[in-house]
């Protein structure tokens, strides 16, 4: 009996313990980031061999019910997988180390979707707020130069709020816009530069493009998807590749925790490059002397032009004649030795001051797991290097964020509002442009006549009955201190950027999303010219406001995980909806004719006539992305996409769908062979070894919005003289039909491109390598022809043109030195492209896209994009000069001009190259980078107009009227009465005079040739430094860094380009017509001091 009560007892305790060990247990814990200490929501949790499973909250905590011998699998593509056993605890916190630190990153691609870097089967780069920051941009698109592989960015001028462009892996159209599309917190956002004078426009001022309001301070990061499968689910607005801006969100504190940054800065700018002038000789010339030989000077109320006259040290001052231009006298020569010379004034240097730009900004934000918060405030005031001219921006942004039903439901609202604008000055080909008159005043003439502020007394420019002062008698060129401070160009910009997102989780499988944008902004203008300015002497108004106003929405419906608790396969899918609406309303209004001074307004015009411009779209989309992956070592991507546009319909024409409606699809696959190679090893030094492959179409619609149409316009007469007559005229209406045929069947521009690339990471990301390769083709390309003038028309509008594009990128990265108190870090990003235009429409042979009717940029088949065309000396195959053999001719001994146009330089660059470096020694962080554009010319029209004004450098060193002594380089010849070159005799032996004649004919730049005056524009400069410290602050309680920097931009330049910085542009950011330098504004060098504070 005993016996049988000890095996009951025995048997019941081994029931009780294995009842025990199988009971479930809840288990807590919390997640988080090892390198940020943060915690990590929405990590999924699964008891391993179970359906149960869990996800971690806001706060990075969660809870789930285990058996104290089962074991948890801890899942996210932020952080991959971990799988702990359960031991019999009841807690597991755990820390987490991200993927970017193990071997690869998450980065957001198209429509904000996250994806694991390793799965792109396409090219995207990703760059961090705080990168962009430190390069003290007020335009961001200048923050790019040099770190990102395939980007290209040409800033317009150093002025005040100047217009930047980025382009990205060379050009997909012939004629329309060529710059990425700026997309912020998933929806699209306007980067318009608008111009008074439209693209091709080589005067007006330096406009801003609309990137400019984007405040630095509210990014949190910035990817850019360069390859058309990055860009396929953005259709025609993504064909020229996107940057991705993600703004800072509130952050989760605790509860009443509120976090607070503050900053200032101070930077100062110079020019950093201004041509070589002469510096010798006066106003005048030889042309018209006694002897035809000797140069005469010729005085201010001459109105002479040029600076052939006499060497300075022949004159003196008469001071016993009063001289209403210069208070020293009137200019004679020098009758004795003894007397002293005439004043010699460096007027361009003298023009520019320096400039001054103060930037604060304060941010204040905060909430719980429920609610969070972000308000921000930035200000920018800058006073630029010409004076008077002014940007100022103003940003007011606020950011929230909601989290309802344990966080299956969020929504977050972003509103933006800006003020920008500011005062700007005339340029380029403008007789009120400021570097046309500076840079052609003689030396022997003081532009500010001896006052320490020119801009702000009138006795610099102007005389008391309000004539002008300036060297040509006040004909001629503006003084340039009455243009900057009589022909004001004002401008300002009332802007709301916003949108509203929403989404639910039903399951990872369900997750229906909304997000709403809008982007509105008006923008007023006023430019104004005084009585007697040159290039209106009557007086001119112009008012234009603008306003423009565009939405974005998508309704998503998007999930996906791994099909099976060993991770073997992955499937994600989004599908969705896009809506987007774009309108702008441009009503110009011109006055002409003061009815006297001082009233520079409309009121005070003799005659105003108004246009109002209307443009407006919509468009419908579907669009449809699946992701596969196989076992973290194969991915494949598929996209698609159908964009119903309406400016692809036919006004009278029937609608159908299918006529304004077009599919772009593509397919990527990512190959991760380091998953093959590591199978079986334990410590690899190869982190990642990726091989993609990637194939998309892409299209663009055209850059007129009634391309489909014949439009009419408003009739005007105009006789080249006066300032003709426009319509209505004495209440009588009139208007034309435009001379451009439209094209009823008109197709999207299609781009079919092919990329492939491979990226390696080794040492656990201490050195990484990405490559990529791409090939693109254009067909359909929309362009204007010529057209037989008998059809009522000068060109229709045709989809005839095609060209194509390969190109390499090349992104290395190193981390060289890594130890406890110092980091060095190296990259280095090489872009290298070419775009050659294979067709344009049958018969035409070339296409004109900006410059001037000598010289221009034209789209040549055969070429490479947008070619430097116009006039070079005759030639022999090799190069060589042909020199004019006939004694009798007075071009004897100098080159003879071919009559024929022909390409005459490339603007594009070989190859970009940039390196960055790097260094965190404690507290200090320091970092430079170098930056280099090999290859690329550009026509230095500016030094061809000095040379025939006798005030570039290169006259400096002039022979003598009838002296003789150069033998210019060449073989003899003519041209026969037939046009044929014919080459008479051996190597040119004949000397000859580089004198008045020679640099005003076609030694310079205003005869028919201008091939000697395109440079090579290579550039190699120190493009940013940047020095900071964070100050130790272990008394301070509430202040967790403080923190100062020092930053330095465009600081060294080297370059075989004579002009100015040939980093700048005449025809502005936003042209296709790129490497011409016309009294183009110089660009600046800058030095930033600044303090930052968290709280």
């Amino acid at each position: 009996m005993q016996r049988t009560r000890s095996k009951l007892f025995l048997s019941a305790a081994c029931l009780l313990v294995s009842a025990s060990s199988f009971s479930q247990v809840s288990i807590t814990g919390s997640l988080t980031d090892k390198s940020t200490k943060e915690p990590i929501p929405n990590v999924k949790i699964r008891v391993k061999g179970t359906g149960v499973g869990a996800y971690s909250d806001f706060e990075g905590t969660y809870s789930i019910k285990a058996a104290s011998n089962d074991s948890l699998i801890f899942s996210s593509i932020e952080y991959g997988v971990k799988v702990v056993g359960v031991a019999g605890r009841t807690q597991i916190d755990l820390t987490l180390t991200p993927l970017v630190q193990q071997v690869d990153g998450v980065v957001v691609t198209a429509l904000g979707i996250k994806r694991e870097e390793k799965a792109l089967g396409y090219s995207v780069t990703t760059i961090s707020g705080d990168d962009i920051r430190k390069t003290n941009q007020t335009n961001i698109a200048n923050s790019l130069n040099g770190i990102v592989a395939g980007v290209n960015v040409t800033n317009s001028s150093g002025t005040a709020g100047a217009g930047s462009r980025v382009v990205l892996r060379g050009y997909a159209s012939l004629t329309g816009n060529n710059e990425a599309l700026y997309v912020i917190d998933g929806v699209k956002v306007n980067n318009d530069t608008y111009g008074l004078g439209g693209e091709k426009s080589t005067e007006s001022v330096s406009n801003s493009n609309r990137g400019i309001d984007i405040n630095p301070e509210d990014i949190e990061s910035m990817s850019i998807l360069k390859g058309g499968a990055a860009t396929a689910l953005y259709g025609i607005d993504g064909a020229n590749g996107v940057i991705l801006i993600t703004t800072k969100k509130g952050k989760a504190m605790g509860k009443g925790t509120v976090y607070a940054n503050a900053g200032s800065s101070i930077t100062i700018s110079q020019v950093n490059k201004l041509p070589e002038l002469q510096s010798k000789y006066s106003q005048g010339t030889s042309w018209y002397s006694a002897d035809g030989i000797t140069p005469e000077y010729y005085n201010p109320e001459s109105g002479w032009l040029t600076s052939w006259g006499p060497s300075v040290d022949e004159l003196t001052y008469d001071n016993s004649v009063a001289n209403p231009y210069d208070a020293n006298g009137s200019i004679i020569l020098r009758p004795n030795t003894s007397d002293a010379p005439i004043n010699t004034y460096d007027n361009l240097k003298d023009f520019f001051r320096t400039g001054i730009t103060a930037k604060n900004n304060f941010t204040v934000g905060g909430g719980n797991q429920m609610a969070t918060y972000r308000l921000s405030v930035s200000d920018v005031r800058e006073s630029g290097v010409v004076p008077l001219n002014t940007f100022k921006r103003t940003n007011v942004s606020f950011a929230s964020g909601l989290n309802f039903f344990d966080k299956k439901m969020s929504i977050s609202t972003s509103i933006n509002y800006i003020n920008s604008g500011g005062r700007r000055i005339q340029q380029g080909s403008n007789l009120s442009g400021i570097m046309l008159g500076l840079l052609r005043t003689p030396v022997s003439f003081d532009n500010s006549n001896g006052l320490d502020k020119p801009w702000n007394e009138p006795d610099s420019y102007e005389f008391e009955d309000g004539s002008q002062r300036n060297y040509r008698g006040g004909g001629g060129y503006d003084n340039p201190f009455w243009s900057v401070a009589k022909n004001p160009y004002n401008d300002r910009v009332n802007r709301i950027i916003g949108n509203v997102q929403a989404s639910y989780e039903f399951s990872k499988w369900a997750i229906l999303g909304v997000n709403i944008g809008m982007d509105r902004y008006g923008d007023r203008r006023t430019q104004s010219y005084a009585i007697g300015s040159r290039a209106f002497p009557n007086g001119k108004i112009v008012e234009q406001f603008i306003n423009v106003a565009q939405t974005d929405a998508y309704l998503t419906l998007s999930g996906g995980e791994y099909l099976d608790e060993n991770n073997t396969f992955d499937l994600r899918y989004t599908v969705g909806l896009n809506a987007f609406t774009y309108s702008s309303d441009d009503l110009y209004t011109v006055g002409n004719g003061f009815g006297f001074n001082g009233f520079d307004n409309l009121a005070n015009a003799s005659t105003i006539n108004s246009t109002k411009v209307l443009n407006k779209y919509k468009s419908a989309s579907m669009f449809a992305s699946v992701d596969l992956g196989y076992r973290s070592l194969l991915y494949l991507t598929l996209t698609g996409r159908q964009d119903y546009d309406s400016r692809f319909m036919v006004p009278g024409k029937e609608f159908k769908a299918k006529d304004i409606g077009f599919g772009y699809p593509s397919v990527s696959t990512s190959f991760v062979f380091s998953e093959l190679i590591n199978k079986n090893k334990k410590n690899s030094k190869l982190d990642i070894a990726k091989l993609r492959v990637s194939w998309a179409q892409v299209a663009k619609a055209p850059s007129s919005f009634y391309a489909t149409s014949t439009v009419y316009s408003t009739s005007a007469v105009q006789d080249g003289w006066t300032n003709g007559y426009s319509f209505p005229y004495q209440s009588i209406s009139s208007f034309l039909l435009g001379n451009v045929q439209g094209n009823t069947g008109l197709v999207p521009e299609k781009s079919n491109e092919i990329e492939t690339g491979v990226s390696l990471s080794f040492f656990k990301r201490r050195l990484t390598m990405d490559v990529a390769y791409y090939y693109r083709k254009t067909t359909d390309a929309i362009l204007p022809a010529a057209i037989s003038p008998t059809t009522g028309f000068t060109d229709a509008i045709l989809n005839s043109g095609e060209l194509h594009t390969n190109g390499i990128d090349i992104a290395l990265g190193g981390v060289i030195v890594k130890k406890k108190a110092v980091i060095w870090r190296v990259g280095t990003t090489f872009t290298k492209y070419k775009t050659i235009v294979d067709k344009l429409a049958n018969g035409l042979d070339q296409l004109f896209i900006a410059g001037f009717t000598g010289t221009g940029i034209y789209h040549i088949p055969g070429e490479e994009f947008g070619q430097i065309y116009g006039g070079d000396y005759a030639r022999l195959d090799d190069g060589t000069v042909v020199i004019d053999d006939d004694p009798t001719s007075p071009n004897y001994g100098y080159p003879l001009a071919n009559p024929e146009l022909k390409v005459i330089g490339n603007p594009n660059p070989d190859f970009i190259l940039g390196i960055n470096n790097s260094f965190d020694v404690k507290r200090f962080s320091f970092s430079f980078l170098f930056d280099m554009k090999v290859g690329g010319q550009m026509w230095n029209g500016t030094e061809g107009a000095l040379t025939f004004f006798g005030m570039s450098g290169l006259t400096e060193d002039r022979d003598a009227p009838g002296t003789t002594s150069t033998v210019i380089d060449g073989v003899y010849g003519h041209y026969d009465t037939q046009g044929n070159l014919v080459v008479s005799g051996g190597d040119n032996t004949t000397e000859v005079g580089l004198n008045e004649d020679w640099y005003t004919g076609n030694g310079g730049g205003f005869g028919s040739v201008a091939s000697p005056f395109v440079q090579d524009a290579s550039t190699y400069r120190l493009r940013n430094v940047s020095v900071s410290y964070s100050i130790p602050l272990k008394a301070a309680k509430h202040v967790k860094d403080l923190s100062v920097f020092l930053t330095g931009n465009n600081l060294l330049l080297f370059t075989p380009y004579t002009g100015i910085d040939p980093e700048t542009s005449l025809t502005g950011g936003s042209s296709n017509g790129q490497g011409l330098d016309y009294f183009n504004m110089p660009n600046t060098r800058s030095l930033t001091f600044g303090i930052n504070i968290k709280l």
